[in-house]
């Protein structure tokens, strides 16, 4: 096989595995950093496959995989995607040069790819282009050192090492282009997600999403639901304008996230009211949540100089008592229970007459 036909394989190969690698990866959700250094080791193990032209050209692209896991990844996923490839070497190949080539094609792209990649990144972060460029450079000055160090030729091993990092520059630059063209896709679809289930004015979840999750919950735990209403917020809307109002809004939203337990979970149920939902039905630790909340926005007043009056919010709870009660029942009698606390004096909470009933001091 010519050297021209050898590196068209190579490359054919290397940029079919990567495109159905990175399809792939995107779709595998908490298995992609178990699959991705699988699928980047077995790559580079069948560009090592193809054999060389005898005299023509003697190196492949076995690094690039490696070297794009680097980039997406970092360490270790880079170093447990040199594993196949090293084994198979250590397997199958032996001989002093085999070493060398070993450090020089797996072990050196993977470590510099790692050290190149930002811990502020993720697998579905944007690699810059001009990485593929500085991976050429380092490339080709292994070839060169190796090169040098068995053929003791300066030029002979500058021209194969000009030729590596020519070549390993212009497919790595093809496959971190086809990366980021697929991460882009993903993050947009994942912003659209992200968009369609988010409450535009507070940044919460909305209703819709908080549904979907409250219907999975409570097939499988007993739940309490929360309604939140925010006291006198017609009059406060009418006196200090929308502006100030959607401000509230927002300000009350995210202290009530701040204050629910890690397995609660919290969406604008509409208007000035909020919904959470709390997998339990331990009456102990609901009316103390629930009294931690009214505490916490009752303090919100001392963030607000233009108004004298309290910032204040009403509370309505109810919980499962029996595996066939459904969502939709449980929402009904927390906006009962919410109703009786508007009614009783507000800046309280109150239990669905079911259960029991209780009011802040």
């Amino acid at each position: 096989m010519s050297g021209f036909l050898f590196l068209l394989t190579n490359a054919c190969t290397l940029l079919t595995l990567c495109y159905a690698a990175i399809k792939l990866q995107n779709k595998l959700g908490a298995f992609e950093r178990i699959a991705a250094p699988l699928m980047a080791g077995t790559a580079s193990i069948l560009l090592i496959l193809q054999p060389l032209p005898f005299g023509e050209i003697d190196f492949d692209l076995r690094a690039l995989p490696l070297i794009l896991t680097g980039l997406r990844y970092g360490y270790p996923i880079s170093m447990l995607s040199a594993i196949p490839p090293l084994t198979y070497s250590y397997l199958m190949v032996g001989g002093s040069y085999e070493a060398i080539a070993t450090l020089r094609d797996i072990i050196i792209p993977c470590v510099v790819s790692s050290f190149m990649y930002s811990s502020e990144q993720s697998g579905h972060s944007i690699i810059s282009l001009h990485r593929s460029w500085q991976m050429s450079a380092i490339l080709f000055a292994a070839h060169w050192m190796t090169g040098w160090y068995f053929s003791h030729s300066l030029t002979l091993s500058l021209h194969s090492a000009i030729s590596v990092a020519a070549i390993s520059g212009l497919f790595l630059a093809v496959l971190i282009m086809m990366s980021n063209e697929e991460n882009r896709t993903w993050l947009m679809q994942r912003s659209l997600q992200l968009k369609a289930n988010q409450d535009n004015l507070t940044g919460l979840p909305n209703l819709r999403s908080f549904m979907e999750i409250a219907e999975k919950t409570i097939q499988k735990h007993p739940v309490a639901i929360l309604m939140v209403d925010i006291d006198n917020f017609k009059e406060f809307n009418d006196r200090w304008g929308h502006p100030e109002g959607d401000r509230l809004l927002r300000e009350v939203g995210q202290r009530l996230m701040q204050q629910i337990g890690d397995r609660d979970y919290i969406a604008r149920y509409g208007g000035e009211e909020f919904i959470i939902l709390s997998p339990t039905n331990d009456l102990a630790y609901l009316s103390g949540l629930s009294r931690k909340l009214c505490d916490e926005i009752s303090r919100l007043s001392l963030d607000y100089p233009i108004t004298a009056e309290e910032i204040t919010i009403s509370v309505g709870l109810s919980t499962t008592t029996d595996k066939n009660e459904g969502l939709t029942q449980l929402i009904i009698e927390a906006d009962e229970a919410l109703y009786e606390s508007k009614h009783s004096g507000k800046n309280r909470f109150t239990l669905h007459r079911k259960l029991s009933s209780w009011s802040l001091d």
